[in-house]
Parts: structure tokens; C-alpha cells; sequence
């Protein structure tokens, strides 16, 4: 251990340093022990492959770097947390029946290798883990959910009064602005904005229970939607140039704008339909309410919980990292 914290400049209750690269520790080396528990840097790497996988998408140079480092961090925190909860089942009297292991075992094998027991143990033999340790794996996580279960889920009670609060107290972030559904043609004026202007007007003249607007939209109209009969969907009309916002202020669904000139071409517009602004009721967004203060709560008691069992068991860290907020 000694060498390995020599090599990387550092003792176990040395002050971080500001900056450090994932490059300068070795995979086999120790990231932090809790107790007798030891988690490796490998072990870090391997339980955030997959959010690598996606930063090597979206990020290049210092940044992939840094990003890297930032999830390095995270996984380390979430890796001592699990080793935490382990170690306070210990002295639990709380018994895992090798039937969930088994059983949680076939839900892997049919859900991520095609119930295929035989690319599931090809997987175990790619990764050079055995049976008993995928084993020791899975009833760890059965423990952490059980344990994290009775310890946060258990806990946590929002009342009626409490969602109602919630809501009266930001009702405003749920209201709805005013919205209509629109469908456009749009012509250039092109070199000759009389000619243009009177086609389109030969359009209109021509819509009836033969000619639908959408019907129109397809054949004269030069905005991407004309495939689309025109449809734009459902907007805000405060977001709409002027020109339209004004011409299709007083509109009532199924109404028909008149020609409307701007310097880029003209525009026809039908209001399909119109949705005046409102808020929704409390009904409607009872459930989100109540998800987000559950939510709210299980975070707090999970960190209240996390923060005892730190205080309760040796953590020491084996690489620089910043201090905990």
C-alpha cells in the first residue's frame, strides 16, 4: 500500500491535490477501502464503462478528460456508499434465500442475453468473473435494495396536506399559455409579387368541400410543412412574427386568415383549433407533485442515512479527491 501511495505522491490523509489525471493510477490499485472492504480503481472503471462509453461520444480533449474524471469521482462515491450499506447488513439478522439469487439470476439471463444461458456464460467467461462471483454480485445488489428499502422507502410519507401546499405554492409553474393549431401556405413573392399574389388568390377562391386547405397547402405552398398539408401542430402564438400574430388574433378554430403580406412572401393561415390559456388543476398534476416531494424526501433521507453510516465505519480514501460538500 505504502508503494502505491508513494507512487501517486500521496498519503491516506494527505490534502488532495487541485488537479490529478485518471493516467496516473493503476487499474490493480487500491481507490478506498471501508473497513476490510477494498475497492480498486478497476473496480471504479468497471462500474462506470457504460457512462464512458457515451462520453467518448459527446466529449473530446480536456473536456472528455474532465468529464471522465467527474464520473470516475461519482462512481467512487456511489461504490463506498454500497460497501457502507454492506457493512451495516452485517449485523443484521436478515437471512438471503439462495432462491432470489437464482431467480433474479434467469431475470438477467432472459432479459439482457435472450433468456440464452449459454451467451450468458460466454458474457461471465469475456469479463473473466465465475459463477460464484456473479452470485456474490447479485446478492449484494439484493441486499443494498433491501436494505436501502427499509432504511429510505419505508421512510418516506408525504401527506395530502403536503402535495396541495406544493402545489398552491407554485401554481404558476403550471399554467398554460394560450395555444392554437395552425396550418400555413407560404409563397415567395418571387420576381413577380402581383402574379404570386394572384395565384394564391385563384387557391383560395378554390376552397371548398372538393379543395381542402391541407389539400391547397400541398399544391401551392413552399414552407417544409406543405407535405404535411401545412400542419404546424400546436404553437404559442406569442412566439409568431407580428404580421401573423396580428392577422390570426381574433381567429376562431376552423376560421381562414385573408392573404397576410410581409417582406419575405405571403401567408394564408387556418386556425384548426384554439386552446385558451389555462392552469392546470390540481387533479391533473396531483401525481407529479407527489413523485417529486417523494423523491425529494428519499434523496435526504438516503444522504441522512449515508452520512450515519460514515460517521459509524473507517472510509479512507487511496487516491486525491475533493473534500465532500
Amino acid at each position: 500500500m505504502g508503494c502505491l501511495l508513494a507512487a501517486l505522491g500521496v498519503t491516506a490523509s494527505a490534502a488532495p491535490r487541485a488537479t490529478w489525471s485518471l493516467d496516473e493510477l493503476p487499474v490493480d490499485g487500491f481507490a478506498a477501502t471501508v473497513n476490510e472492504r477494498i475497492i480498486t480503481i478497476g473496480d471504479v472503471f468497471m462500474s462506470i464503462r457504460e457512462t464512458l462509453e457515451r462520453l467518448r461520444i459527446m466529449h473530446g480533449g480536456a473536456d472528455l478528460r474532465e468529464k471522465t474524471r467527474e464520473a470516475f469521482l461519482a462512481g467512487l462515491e456511489r461504490l463506498i456508499d454500497q460497501a457502507l450499506i454492506l457493512e451495516e447488513f452485517k449485523g443484521q439478522e436478515i437471512q438471503i434465500p439462495e432462491r432470489l439469487i437464482d431467480e433474479r439470476i434467469n431475470e438477467v439471463v432472459f432479459e439482457r442475453y435472450d433468456n440464452d444461458r449459454a451467451s450468458f456464460f460466454a458474457a461471465l467467461a469475456e469479463q473473466q468473473i465465475t459463477l460464484e462471483e456473479w452470485r456474490e454480485t447479485i446478492r449484494d445488489g439484493l441486499i443494498i435494495r433491501i436494505m436501502r428499502s427499509r432504511e429510505v422507502g419505508e421512510r418516506i410519507v408525504v401527506s395530502p396536506r403536503q402535495i396541495l401546499e406544493a402545489y398552491e405554492a407554485r401554481v404558476d409553474r403550471y399554467q398554460e399559455p394560450e395555444r392554437i393549431r395552425l396550418r400555413l401556405i407560404f409563397m415567395a413573392p418571387g420576381d413577380d409579387p402581383e402574379a404570386t399574389r394572384t395565384r394564391l388568390e385563384s387557391g383560395l377562391a378554390r376552397l371548398d368541400e372538393a379543395t381542402s386547405f391541407a389539400d391547397l397547402a400541398r399544391e401551392l405552398s413552399e414552407d417544409p410543412s406543405a407535405t404535411l398539408g401545412g400542419d404546424w401542430g400546436w404553437i404559442d402564438p406569442a412566439q409568431l412574427r407580428d404580421e401573423l400574430k396580428t392577422a390570426l388574433g381574433h381567429l376562431a378554430s376552423g376560421d381562414i386568415s385573408g392573404i397576410i403580406e410581409t417582406p419575405e412572401g405571403f401567408y394564408v393561415a387556418r386556425v384548426e383549433e384554439r386552446r385558451e390559456a389555462s392552469v392546470k388543476s390540481f387533479a391533473e398534476v396531483r401525481h407529479e407533485i407527489e413523485s417529486e416531494l417523494r423523491e425529494r424526501q428519499a434523496d435526504r433521507l438516503y444522504q441522512d442515512w449515508v452520512t450515519r453510516l460514515r460517521n459509524k465505519y473507517a472510509v479512507i480514501y487511496h487516491i486525491p479527491v475533493p473534500p465532500l460538500p
